[in-house]
């Protein structure tokens, strides 16, 4: 299954909240606009996320809604061998937790995501997901 989301700018009032999914045996594409990380993905996903992305200090995780919290991935992580940091790298990304579905997202994980469009990409991958939740196993604390 992959997923197509996008956040509809607040400044477009008409626009209004949709649910498009394409008529495929073996790809279903969802498209959503609202508000990207815990509007939408969480929403949509039914699952906890583990973030990767570009952040504020503003911003923390969310853990307040059981099986639906936003975990942030601690940086530097190791991807195969090699150490990287949030700061060097520009991907914003997500895995579920549980299952398999593994999210790229247009925008990082900012307090002013929720002015601005965005887009995520969410694919149901095993191979994909797997690569990417070894990134993801060291999280930070939920805030209290």
């Amino acid at each position: 299954m992959c997923s197509v989301i996008f956040q509809r700018p607040p400044s477009a009032p008409l626009l209004s909240y949709a649910s498009k999914r394409a008529i495929s045996a073996t790809l279903g594409i969802t498209v959503l606009e609202d508000k990207i990380y815990k509007k939408v993905i969480v929403k949509v996903l039914k699952k906890t996320i583990k973030v990767w992305s570009r952040r504020d200090s503003k911003l923390k995780g969310d853990c307040r809604v059981s099986q639906r919290h936003i975990r942030l991935i601690k940086s530097p992580a190791v991807v195969v061998d090699h150490n990287t940091n949030l700061g060097a790298d520009i991907t914003n990304w997500a895995v579920s937790d549980p299952g398999n579905i593994f999210c790229h997202i247009e925008k990082p994980y900012l307090k002013n995501q929720t002015r601005e469009p965005a887009m995520a990409v969410c694919i149901d991958n095993i191979n994909i997901f797997a690569r990417f939740d070894a990134i993801a196993a060291q999280l930070e604390d939920c805030p209290k």
